[in-house]
């Protein structure tokens, strides 16, 4: 997870409009890396007791097959076993801000269930994007955007490829600060 503080002085979170900007905010800011925590979640919200942050984003271990490799390191970075959705929506809801947001993509599959696991905690969806590969395809992933304020919800759809490595435009210019070449 990546964890972005409050503003000591503001307290208030920083709106980032979409995920376009979010990335474009972490990655080409000079500031987040000086700021940022990246540790696993669960045992940063036991340490923290009381802080708050005003970003909080997550791309979780989300496997649940019944399969497992033999690398345990793979294990933990890929099945839910690690940490599991109620765990994570849990102690990110601890750790958020009155007025945070907290990011996740997980699969679409799983969208329905974490919505209503994350309504226990007081989370309430503010934006989804919903991810096919191609126009065709099934949706694979959702991203989500959560907050305790309940706004409209904010949903949208993201096409990565019209063709095997010919991508929308969408897609490119979400991803173009980030790869040479698109």
């Amino acid at each position: 997870c990546l964890l972005i503080p409050s503003a000591p002085d503001s307290g208030s979170s920083t709106f980032i409009s979409n995920v376009g900007n979010l990335f474009q905010y972490l990655f080409l800011s000079k500031t987040w890396l000086s700021t940022s925590v990246l540790i696993p979640l669960d045992e940063f919200a036991e340490e923290m007791e009381g802080e708050t942050y005003d970003l909080i984003i997550s791309n979780p271990p989300f496997y649940d097959e019944n399969f497992t490799s033999t690398e345990e390191n793979r294990n933990l970075a890929r099945f839910t076993e690690a940490l599991p959705f109620e765990d994570l929506i849990k102690y990110s809801a601890q750790l958020l801000a009155e007025k945070g947001k907290f990011c996740t993509i997980i699969p679409h599959k799983n969208e329905e269930e974490f919505i209503q696991l994350a309504s226990k905690e007081k989370l309430f969806p503010q934006k989804i994007t919903r991810v096919r590969g191609h126009k065709n395809s099934p949706i694979k992933r959702s991203l989500l955007q959560f907050g305790f304020e309940q706004t409209t919800l904010e949903t949208s759809e993201l096409i990565i490829e019209i063709d095997r490595h010919v991508y929308t435009e969408d897609y490119k210019n979400l991803v173009k600060d980030f790869y040479l070449k698109m």
